[in-house]
C-alpha cells in the first residue's frame, strides 16, 4: 500500500482585489470517492470486495491494517463501506433494477433473518429475479423490516408481467401482475398431508 498526497496550489490575483474583486485561482485535484476520507478507489474497491466477496467482517480487516502499520478502526470501515454502497453501488441496484422489471417472467421470494441491530424478532430479506434463461440474468436482493404488500408493491411499481412465486398472500394485492405459483410448494402440502389423507397419496 502506498499514500498519494495532493498539494493544491491557490493563486490570488492582487490586482482584481485592488479593483473591489477577489479572484482565487485553484489547481485541479483528483476528486476523492469519500471527502476528506483516506479511502482511495482501490482502497475502497478492495473493503468492498473483503466484506461481500470474501465474507470478511470488519474486525479482521481491522486487524489487516495493523499490519500495514495503520491504525483503522472498524467504525471507520464500517462507514466506509456503507457511504461506498450507498453512492456507488445502490446507482448500479437501481440500472439493474430497471432492466429487470422490462421481462415478462420474474421470480420473487422473501426469507427470515436476525439483525442484531434491530429490536425485532423477524427482518426480511426480498429476492427478485430474472428466470435463468434470459440473455441478462439480474438477481437482487432488498433487506426489510417487514414482510408485507408494500414491499412487492413497491419494488414492482407498474410491472404488468408475470411473477412466478410460492403463493405467499403478500403478492396477492399486485393487480397488474399475472401470478404463477409455484409447483414445489403445491406438491409440498401433499406431502405433508400424507399419511393422514389417502388422497393426498394418489395426488402425490
Amino acid at each position: 500500500m502506498y499514500k498519494k498526497v495532493y498539494y493544491q496550489h491557490a493563486y490570488e490575483c492582487p490586482s482584481c482585489k485592488r479593483d473591489g474583486e477577489d479572484v482565487i485561482k485553484k489547481a485541479p485535484v483528483p476528486k476523492q470517492p469519500i471527502t476528506h476520507s483516506l479511502a482511495s478507489p482501490s482502497v475502497l474497491a478492495q473493503l468492498l470486495h473483503q466484506k461481500i466477496e470474501m465474507s470478511l467482517p470488519f474486525y479482521r480487516q481491522e486487524k489487516e491494517w495493523l499490519t500495514y502499520g495503520l491504525k483503522v478502526p472498524r467504525r471507520t470501515l464500517a462507514n466506509w463501506f456503507i457511504t461506498g454502497t450507498k453512492k456507488w453501488l445502490m446507482p448500479i441496484w437501481q440500472q439493474l433494477r430497471e432492466h429487470l422489471l422490462k421481462e415478462k417472467l420474474l421470480h420473487a421470494d422473501e426469507t427470515y433473518y436476525r439483525l442484531l441491530s434491530s429490536d425485532k424478532q423477524k427482518n426480511y430479506y426480498w429476492l427478485f429475479r430474472t428466470i435463468q434463461q434470459t440473455k441478462q440474468p439480474i438477481v437482487l436482493f432488498q433487506h426489510n423490516l417487514t414482510s408485507s404488500s408494500t414491499v412487492p408493491e413497491t419494488f414492482l411499481g407498474d410491472y404488468e408481467g408475470f411473477l412466478h412465486c410460492d403463493a405467499y398472500s403478500a403478492y396477492e394485492t399486485l393487480e397488474k401482475i399475472t401470478l404463477v405459483n409455484c409447483w414445489a410448494h403445491l406438491r409440498r402440502k401433499f406431502i405433508e398431508a400424507k399419511g393422514t389423507l389417502s388422497k393426498s397419496a394418489k395426488a402425490e
